[in-house]
């Protein structure tokens, strides 16, 4: 009997240690053997069971704690689930039948339902105080590399076109994997110089900068510029100035400002060079690279600034770049056409008989209803097309009465299911309003929408459209609403969240069938937000202060949908962050509303909804959200629609400058006048002991208005849409012009006052699905038209 040590988590029932709870799940089940498919189960199961305990298990406030254990007996993987809280037995929920789930509005047993069909056995016990929840799950084994080749190589019972293409292949195999290597090395080599490249570009312009603030003997900025820096690139583990006397004067640990600084051992000193990378053994981060640069001017040296990265972290990027996809695209292309080029003569006359026969012989156990599913050429094409159309129209026939009632009846099922998947109520976060709306269609179009809490100072706000209608897709949207939940919880960055999810979610999806999403992380303390699209429609943002109003539109594919290799998601998904202003608009929805119809079939459009936007947009998100759904109505005029309408509006209430001046405030405030310790002042405002003594020095220098923040606005890299329509309307004129002849026209249009860069002119033609000049000359023919 083969047993493994038994691995346990102890932990305080609480939500926050739910992360927890998922990392050990992973890592356990990585020990025990479990694959991709049953990691991902476990990793659901025991989120959504312990969810349950904190909730409902220690309901009356009263502090509780979880145990679960797992161990391995044979090929078993046990987990237990152990608690002191009120006891429940999930063996009394059956599984849900839909239609009375509909029917009594019923909302539990969902989740348990999924328990129990992500594992193999689930069973309840109570032993005195405690609730013993137990998992058991068979590891799948993988089969034997020798059992694989017995039973598909057997060379005596072979032809002699199979054994060909069998020796042809391997032969072909081997050619193309010798290829694949030399090329990942090839690219590997030239990423490297690149990113080396990049950091000594970085540290140049670091080094211009801080040179001014030197001059000005402001190196409080450089440290400033030192956290943005250190902040944005994570792989930088130190960034130092010094000046020309060799004391640091700008560093990322803050202790060491004021001190000598000390090359590390085996780097060579920066002399006559503008640049200088060398590599060392660091003692904490272990193989490093060290950058130099002088910080110069007017020819006279003033300091240096040193960076340092950790060697293994810049490979994990270069690695994650190396364009293996196109490399193995090449390879297996070449290799498929060897092989259809060896096979296909004699599969030509072969292949059709056998399939005529198989298809026969299947028409004849299933019946009429199976259909007859072959296309044939030549003479098998009319045999083919007879059997067809005689199959269709019987079929056709036999379902003709019964398709539409099922049908009605599907829909009225999954649109029901789909409303109680919705939030109920929105989360409140400081200085923001959020309102959403959704009016279900005549049919179920699949909408969806949510909002939740990533941490204490972040929320989650997503808005979806799945492909499938009826209860497939109300099922899938269930679950890519549990998936999202879980992946999002302590992540701060939009784009990897929709990669975790698609890589969780990968394989689980019917042919056919993906959801489009646009994921938000609001952020209350910076006022800002990082958000990604996964194949969404654009979400439009309104500036107050300079009344303009842009499309925010990232590139990504829809989650589940098939692209052939789950990296190539990865590599294809944008993230990008913007600042909010007081008074900025966020409108996220879906295309149920632009796809909206009035009785001449005319669409409602993206026009009309932006300028509804632009002239709601000084109300409450509520009466802007139900003055936008009027206008829709109105222009529709009752006209039943074929797709939902959803839409989430928000709202920035406070400037980041202002809450932080006032947080900055309390602090000080807590300490000298509430007799605080430091300790718990920076507890209660979230603010760290380092930047509490930095304020501190800065507040005596310059007095109580130095703690106010720089306002630091990150730029949105897309034209606002009154600038697109102007940029249509040359094109429209001259849709010869290319992206840089366009800006010429610009200028001239206003009199040289709008100077764009081309690279935003080349962005705006392809969200216009215009970047080519075959489909400018397409779209000004269309608009003749």
């Amino acid at each position: 009997m083969k047993t493994s040590g038994v691995r346990r988590l102890d932990i305080q029932a609480e939500s926050k240690n739910l992360a927890r709870i998922r990392d050990f799940a992973i890592k356990s089940g990585q020990k025990f053997g479990f694959n991709l498919r049953q990691l991902n189960g476990l990793k659901l199961s025991l989120d959504e069971i312990c969810t349950n305990i904190i909730k409902y298990a220690y309901n009356d406030g009263t502090p509780g704690g979880i145990r679960i254990e797992m161990s391995r007996s044979n090929d078993n993987v046990v987990t237990k689930v152990i608690d002191r809280g009120v006891s429940f037995d999930i063996d009394t929920v059956t599984d849900p039948d839909l239609g009375r789930y509909v029917k009594e509005r019923k909302k539990g047993g969902f989740g348990i339902y999924l328990v129990k069909q992500l594992n193999d056995s689930v069973e309840y016990g109570r032993e005195g105080e405690l609730n013993i929840l137990t998992l058991t799950n068979a590891v799948e084994q993988k089969p034997k590399l020798s059992d694989v080749i017995k039973r598909n190589f057997q060379p005596k019972k072979m032809t002699i076109r199979v054994r060909f293409a069998v020796i042809a292949t391997l032969i072909i195999s081997v050619i193309s994997v010798g290829t694949y290597f030399i090329a990942s090395m090839t690219q590997r080599r030239a990423l490297t110089r690149q990113y080396t490249g990049n950091y000594v570009a970085l540290l140049k312009s670091f080094a211009s900068t801080s040179a001014e603030y030197m001059l000005s003997e402001r190196s409080l900025l450089i440290e400033e510029q030192i956290y943005e820096l250190v902040e944005e690139e994570s792989v930088i583990v130190r960034l130092t100035v010094i000046d020309r006397n060799g004391t640091i004067i700008a560093d990322r640990t803050v202790q060491n400002i004021g001190k000598g600084y000390r090359s590390p051992e085996g780097v060579v000193p920066l002399i006559d060079q503008t640049y200088l990378v060398q590599q060392y053994e660091d003692g904490e981060f272990g193989t490093s690279l060290h950058y130099s640069a002088p910080i110069i001017i007017s020819d006279m040296l003033i300091g240096k600034a040193f960076l340092v990265i950790q060697k293994e972290q810049m490979e994990e990027a270069v690695d994650s770049r190396v364009n293996r996809m196109r490399i193995v695209l090449y390879m297996l292309l070449f290799w498929f056409i060897g092989i259809v080029g060896i096979t296909f003569l004699g599969n030509m006359f072969v292949t059709p008989v056998k399939k005529i026969t198989e298809e026969l012989n299947r028409v004849g156990k299933e019946g009429v209803t199976g259909g007859f599913h072959f296309a044939g050429y030549g003479e098998f094409a009319d045999i083919s097309t007879a059997f067809n159309r005689m199959m269709k129209e019987l079929k056709s026939s036999e379902e003709r009465l019964t398709d539409q009632a099922r049908l009605k009846k599907e829909m009225q099922l999954a649109q029901s299911i789909q409303q109680t998947l919705l939030p109920k109520e929105v989360p409140q976060t400081e200085g923001f309003e959020i309102s959403a709306k959704y009016d279900a269609a005549m049919e179920v179009g699949g909408d969806y929408y949510d909002y939740f809490f990533v941490d204490e100072h972040s929320i989650g706000i997503t808005v979806g459209d799945v492909s499938g209608k009826g209860i497939g897709g109300a099922f899938l949207m269930s679950i890519v609403r549990t998936a999202l939940r879980l992946e999002a919880r302590e992540q701060k960055d939009a784009g990897d969240v929709l990669v975790r999810l698609n890589s969780t979610l990968h394989g689980e999806f019917k042919k056919g069938m993906y959801i489009t999403l646009f994921y938000i992380i609001l952020d209350s303390r910076r006022r800002s937000i990082n958000y990604a699209s996964a194949g969404h429609t654009p979400m439009i943002l309104y500036r107050a202060e300079k009344d303009r109003i842009y499309q925010l539109n990232p590139r990504g594919y829809p989650v589940g949908l098939n692209i052939g290799d789950v990296k190539l998601f990865k590599k294809s998904m944008d993230n990008e962050r913007v600042s909010l202003n007081k008074g900025d608009l966020l409108f996220v929805y879906t295309d149920g509303i632009t796809e909206a119809m009035n009785s001449r079939r005319e669409e409602y459009g993206e026009a009309r909804l932006l300028d509804a936007i632009k002239r709601y947009s000084s109300l409450s998100t509520v009466e802007c959200a139900e003055a936008v759904m009027d206008d829709i109505k109105s222009f529709t005029g009752g006209t039943p629609q074929s797709d939902d309408i959803t839409f989430i509006v928000i709202r920035n209430r406070e400037k980041y400058s202002e809450l932080e001046f006032k947080k900055r405030t309390k602090l000080f405030d807590l300490v000298e006048k509430e007799g605080y310790t430091v300790q718990k002042a920076c507890k209660e405002t979230g603010i760290s002991k380092s930047t509490y003594y930095r304020l501190k020095r800065l507040r005596e220098e310059k007095g109580h208005e130095a703690l106010k923040p720089r306002t630091i606005e990150q730029e949105i890299e897309v034209v606002d849409h009154d600038i697109s329509q102007k940029i249509l309307g040359i094109v429209a004129e001259n849709p010869e012009y290319s992206a840089k002849t366009i800006r010429e026209a610009l200028k001239q249009k206003t009199d040289g006052g709008l100077d764009l860069d081309v690279t935003l002119i080349s962005r705006e033609l392809r969200r216009l699905k215009l970047s080519t000049k075959e489909k400018r000359i397409a779209y000004t023919r269309r608009r003749g038209s």
